[in-house]
């Protein structure tokens, strides 16, 4: 079992401790959040919990740190538990700059260990199996994705919290250099139209939608496909999905954040449009 440590108690820090208490290859040794409501709420769920990262690091002696923590606080937190050996799973986006990842990557490589963002919708069996597909698919011409939501769970930017997805999903699809040629923007919507010598994406992230949606379209030389992400599948979540990914690359010490620095280029590349 891979002792575990979650920092941040939130939303998703919840999902995350849920899928790892219930997963037989993980022991959560404890929570770090400086909220005391954060604290108490991850008590109920009897759990250890800590006041500071550096006590909750100290005590528990992690091998992975799940870092959960909102944007602007997990390069921190990710340099502090590299620096004590500890291999590393941040949130989307992790880092919102080249320059903070590339601390990152450093370090890890440094200490040999782990390091990667959790894009968790590349580990969608969905998804997979479109990658499976892609080798006679020819050139890929078009893709277009689509992400509405009702309300919000948090007050992040539009392009960290909704459509850093679809960019990741996007590079993904392979190593196809996208650049991006246009924003649209306004505090809850985001257009972005990216290119490459051969093809065209258009992404589009909506908060207070009328309704959800989340759809990612590839059009290509023999026909097309769609994804609808809000279609139930009998398959493994993708949170699971992307638990089973780090166990594993922590077990043979993969550590490549190939896929980490086209996604934050491109976030950065949007951010300053």
């Amino acid at each position: 079992m891979i002792r575990t440590l979650v920092t941040g108690y939130g939303y998703w820090g919840r999902v995350m401790a849920r899928n790892l208490l219930e997963h037989p290859l993980f022991f959560v040794s404890g929570v770090y959040d400086p909220s005391p409501e954060a604290r108490d709420a991850a008590r109920l769920a009897n759990l250890y919990t800590f006041r500071t990262l550096q006590d909750a690091l100290d005590f528990t002696s992690p091998q992975l740190v799940v870092i959960c923590s909102p944007i602007g606080t997990q390069v921190e937190a990710a340099l502090m538990s590299l620096a004590r050996y500890a291999n590393v799973l941040m949130a989307k986006p992790g880092a919102t700059t080249l320059a903070e990842l590339r601390k990152i990557d450093m370090l890890a490589q440094r200490k040999g260990r782990v390091a990667t963002i959790d894009y968790t919708m590349r580990h969608d069996y969905s998804f997979q199996r479109m990658l499976r597909e892609s080798a006679s698919w020819g050139t890929v011409l078009e893709v277009t994705a689509e992400r509405y939501c009702v309300g919000s769970r948090t007050t992040a930017p539009v392009l960290y919290d909704m459509m850093v997805h679809d960019i990741a999903l996007l590079h993904a699809l392979g190593d196809q250099p996208w650049r991006v040629r246009s924003v649209d923007r306004t505090e809850h919507r985001l257009f972005a139209w990216l290119d490459t010598d051969y093809a065209l994406a258009t992404l589009a992230a909506y908060r207070y939608a009328e309704e959800d949606r989340r759809v990612f379209r590839v059009t290509h030389s023999h026909g097309n496909v769609e994804w609808d992400q809000l279609v139930d599948t009998v398959a493994a979540t993708p949170v699971q999905r992307s638990l089973a990914d780090i166990y594993t690359r922590i077990q043979r010490g993969q550590h490549d954040m190939s896929l980490e620095y086209r996604v934050i280029a491109t976030l950065e590349e949007i951010a300053s449009a």
